[in-house]
C-alpha cells in the first residue's frame, strides 16, 4: 500500500509547486464563478421548474431572524416564534447557529451571501479531494483532475439548486475527513495527535448537516478498515471509535439538544415508508452516463462524461488494486443504499435505530460521485503512464462503441421523456469528443501536455453547461416581494398575534421580512403534541409525516385543504387573530375582513392574547379572563399578570423553559398539551419565562472538558519536547 507520509501542515497546503497550486485553485474556482458571479443576488430555485425552494422556505428565514435577534435584542436566539407558534432554534439542525462558516453568509447581503459561500466552499472540496488523492499516490494532474470534477459535480449545483444549503456545506467537508483518515493511517503510532482530526472534522460536518454526518462517518470508517495495514483488526476498530467519540464531543451541544427535540418530534415515529422517499428509481441509474437534470434533483448523479470514461479506465487499470477496489465497492455500495425501496434489504436496514431518522436514500448518490471522481484520477494516470500497444486496439474499439451508444442512447431519451433533442445531441457530441480526444492519447498523435490542456478544456465546458442548467435562477425582488401587499396589511394591526393558513398564503420568506408570526409552517422537525392539537385546530387529518403543517396530501396548497373547517377556538389559544385561504372558508367564529390578491383574509373573533389568566383549566372559549401584559425577547418573556388564577401564556410548552412568580421559581404548568401555564395567587405578579435547555449546557461542558484535555496533553507533550 501507498500512502504519502503527511503532517497537518501537508494536508491543508499540499506541499507542491506554488505555480500548480494557484493553477489548480483557479480552474476549481472557474465553474462555481462563472455560475455564481452573474447570479450572486438571485435566488436558486430546481431545474425541474418547482416553485419552493429550502433557501426561501428555511435558510433565509432563519437568517433573517437571527440577524434581526442580534440587532433588536443583542442576543443569539435559542427559540423562534416564526413558525409552528414556536420552536427550539437551538436545537434545530438547519438554524446554523453552530457551524463556524455557517454565519460568514450574514456578512454579506442576501441571498447573495449563500451564493458566495456555497461557491468557496465547492473550491474547498475540490481542493480536499486534490489532497486526498495526493495521499493515495495519484500524480498532480490525476489529483488535479478529481479536485476539479468534485468541485464540479453537477448534484452539488441541483442540490443547491433546491435549496439543501446546509447539504452542500457538508458534503464539501468529506474529502478532507478521508484525508485526514488517510494521514492518520501513516502515522497511527499510540497518542498520535493527528488520529483526532478525522474525529474534529467529521464533529465540524455533523454541525453543518447532521444527516450527511452519518454517510462521512462510515465512508471514513470503511476507509480506515480498507487501508489499515492492520485490516479488520484492533487498530481499526480503535481508530473508529477515536473518531466517533472526538465528532460526538466537537458537536456535543448540537447532539444533544437535538437528541432531546428528536424524541419529542414527529421525526421519532418516521416509518420505514417515509424515510425511503425520493428512492432512486432502477431507470434512473442511466442517470450515471446521460445527465437527468429535469427530474428530481435527488436523482441525478452524472459526473461528466470525462468522468466516466476515465472512471472506467480507472477499473480497468492495473495501478494501485487496493484503492481502485475500494473506490468500486463504495460507488457500488453508495449506489445501491441510493436505490432504498427500490432494492428490497437497503428498506429493512434503513429501519433501524439512528438511521431510521434519515430520509431521501438517494442523497448516498453523492458518495456514488465521489468514488466515480477518485477512479477518474486514477484513470487519468494509467492513461498518461501509457497503454500497451497491444491493447490500443481493444481501447480504441472500446472508445468506439461508447460514442456510438451515446448517440443512440440520447435519441432514446429524447424520445421517451420531454428532453429536447437537440440537448441530448449536444451530450453525445461531448461524449464523442471526448472520446476521439481519448484515442489521440492512446494512439500517441499528441503531446501528453497538449493533451491534458485540451481534455481539462473539453471537461471544462460540460461542467459549465450541466451546471448552469442545473439551477433555475430567480430574481430576488421578485421573490422576496410575493404576497407583499398581503403582509404589508397584516402587520400594520398593532399588537401581537399570529396567523394561519391552511394554503400557504404567505410564504414564510415574507412573512419573517414583516415579522409575521403563524401557526403553520414548513418544516422537517415538528413536536409531536403540537402538530396532535393542529390536527384538531385545522381539522386537516394528519395521515404520516409531512413536512408541512397542515399536510398537502396531493401537494397543491391551493386545492387540497378546501373540504376542512378549522376550528376557531382552538386556533384562538395560539393567538391567531387572521385565517388566511386561498378559498372559502365556512366555520363559526371566522369573519371575511378583506381580499387581497385572490387571498381571503378572516378575521378570528374567538382569538385569545398572547397571555392572559384565567379560573382554572377551563375548556376552550369559557369562562372570563384577564389580559396580561407581555414583553418578549428570544430567550426571555417577561409578564404582568394579576391572580389568583391561571397565568396562560400562548407559547408552545418545550424542556428547558423556567419561570419564576415574584422572583421564586415555580412549576410549568401545560394547558391543552401544547402552552405554558403557572398559578397566581392573588394580587399583581411578575412573572418570567427563561428558555436554559440543560442539553445546552451540558454540551459546552462537555465540549469545554474536552479542549482543557487537549490543551493539558499539548503543554505535557510540548514540556516533554522542551526537555529533550
Amino acid at each position: 500500500m501507498k500512502i504519502r507520509s503527511m503532517n497537518l501542515r501537508t494536508i491543508l497546503l499540499p506541499g507542491i509547486h506554488r505555480s500548480w497550486v494557484v493553477a489548480v485553485l483557479l480552474l476549481m474556482l472557474a465553474v462555481p464563478a462563472i455560475v455564481f458571479a452573474p447570479n450572486l443576488g438571485s435566488v436558486p430555485y430546481p431545474a425541474s421548474g418547482s416553485p419552493y425552494s429550502d433557501i426561501m422556505i428555511t435558510h433565509l428565514p432563519n437568517a433573517v431572524y437571527l440577524l434581526h435577534s442580534l440587532r433588536e435584542w443583542h442576543t443569539i436566539p435559542l427559540w423562534s416564534p416564526t413558525i409552528l407558534s414556536g420552536y427550539p432554534f437551538a436545537s434545530h439542525p438547519l438554524s446554523g447557529l453552530f457551524y463556524p462558516a455557517g454565519w460568514l453568509p450574514l456578512l454579506f447581503p442576501l441571498p447573495a451571501g449563500f451564493n458566495l459561500i456555497v461557491g468557496l466552499h465547492l473550491v474547498w472540496g475540490g481542493l480536499g479531494m486534490y489532497t486526498l488523492m495526493r495521499l493515495e499516490g495519484r500524480s498532480r494532474a490525476g489529483a488535479a483532475f478529481a479536485g476539479l470534477a468534485l468541485a464540479s459535480l453537477p448534484k452539488f449545483y441541483a442540490h443547491y439548486g433546491a435549496g439543501h444549503l446546509t447539504l452542500v456545506y457538508a458534503v464539501a467537508w468529506t474529502p478532507w475527513v478521508l484525508a485526514a483518515r488517510a494521514a492518520s493511517l501513516k502515522n497511527s503510532r499510540r497518542g498520535s495527535w493527528q488520529g483526532l482530526l478525522p474525529g474534529f472534522l467529521n464533529g465540524l460536518v455533523i454541525l453543518a448537516d447532521i444527516r450527511w454526518g452519518v454517510f462521512t462517518w462510515l465512508a471514513s470508517a470503511v476507509y480506515g478498515i480498507a487501508h489499515s495495514h492492520k485490516g479488520f483488526g484492533r487498530f481499526s476498530l480503535l481508530s473508529i471509535l477515536k473518531q466517533t467519540i472526538v465528532a460526538g464531543v466537537v458537536a456535543a451541544p448540537l447532539l444533544l439538544l437535538l437528541w432531546e427535540f428528536v424524541n419529542l418530534s414527529t421525526r421519532s415515529s418516521l416509518s420505514a415508508r417515509d424515510a425511503l422517499q425520493y428512492s432512486l428509481p432502477l431507470l434512473r441509474i442511466i442517470g450515471l452516463v446521460v445527465p437527468d437534470l429535469k427530474s428530481s434533483h435527488e436523482w441525478v448523479v452524472y459526473p461528466g462524461v470525462g468522468v466516466i470514461l476515465l472512471c472506467i479506465l480507472g477499473i480497468a487499470s492495473t495501478l494501485e488494486r487496493r484503492y481502485r477496489t475500494f473506490w468500486g465497492m463504495l460507488a457500488a455500495a453508495s449506489l445501491l443504499i441510493s436505490l432504498g425501496s427500490n432494492f428490497p434489504i437497503i428498506g429493512q436496514v434503513l429501519d433501524l435505530p439512528v438511521l431510521n431518522l434519515l430520509r431521501v436514500p438517494a442523497r448516498g448518490l453523492f458518495l456514488t460521485d465521489i468514488s466515480l471522481c477518485a477512479l477518474a484520477g486514477l484513470g487519468l494516470d494509467w492513461l498518461l503512464s501509457g497503454i500497451a500497444p497491444a491493447l490500443r486496439r481493444s481501447a480504441n474499439l472500446i472508445l468506439f462503441s461508447i460514442s456510438v451508444l451515446s448517440i443512440l442512447l440520447n435519441i432514446g431519451i429524447s424520445r421517451v421523456t420531454d428532453s429536447a433533442l437537440t440537448l441530448q445531441l449536444v451530450e453525445s457530441g461531448s461524449t464523442i469528443a471526448v472520446c476521439v480526444w481519448i484515442m489521440l492519447l492512446v494512439g500517441e498523435k499528441i503531446p501528453i501536455r497538449i493533451w491534458l490542456v485540451g481534455f481539462l478544456f473539453i471537461s471544462f465546458l460540460g461542467w459549465v453547461r450541466i451546471a448552469l442548467e442545473s439551477i433555475h435562477w430567480r430574481d430576488s425582488e421578485e421573490v422576496l416581494s410575493e404576497s407583499r401587499d398581503l403582509a404589508l396589511y397584516i402587520s400594520s394591526e398593532n399588537g401581537t398575534f399570529r396567523t394561519y393558513s391552511s394554503s400557504y398564503s404567505l410564504p414564510q420568506h415574507t412573512a419573517v421580512q414583516f415579522n409575521v408570526e403563524a401557526v403553520d409552517g414548513i418544516d422537517p422537525m415538528q413536536l409531536a403534541n403540537y402538530t396532535a392539537f393542529m390536527e384538531r385546530a385545522s381539522g386537516i387529518p394528519f395521515q404520516s409525516y409531512s413536512v408541512t403543517l397542515p399536510p398537502f396530501e396531493t401537494g397543491s396548497p391551493q386545492t387540497d385543504n378546501r373540504e376542512y373547517r378549522p376550528d376557531a377556538h382552538l386556533l384562538g389559544l395560539l393567538n391567531v387573530r387572521y385565517v388566511l385561504s386561498a378559498f372559502e372558508i365556512d366555520s363559526e367564529g371566522l369573519v371575511l375582513e378583506e381580499i387581497i390578491d385572490g387571498i381571503l383574509i378572516y378575521r378570528n373573533e374567538f382569538e385569545k392574547p398572547r397571555a392572559w389568566v384565567q379560573e382554572g383549566f377551563q375548556s376552550p372559549g369559557s369562562g372570563p379572563i384577564r389580559e396580561a401584559s407581555v414583553k418578549w425577547s428570544p430567550n426571555r418573556i417577561e409578564v404582568m399578570a394579576r391572580g389568583p388564577g391561571v397565568l396562560v401564556l400562548s407559547e408552545v410548552a418545550y424542556p428547558g423553559w423556567k419561570v419564576t412568580v415574584d422572583g421564586q421559581t415555580q412549576e410549568l404548568l401545560v394547558y391543552q398539551d401544547v402552552l405554558r401555564a403557572v398559578e397566581l395567587s392573588e394580587g399583581e405578579h411578575s412573572v418570567e419565562f427563561v428558555f436554559q435547555p440543560l442539553g445546552l449546557r451540558l454540551g459546552f461542558a462537555v465540549w469545554f472538558a474536552a479542549v482543557a484535555v487537549v490543551c493539558m496533553k499539548t503543554l505535557i507533550a510540548l514540556r516533554k519536547s522542551t526537555h529533550r
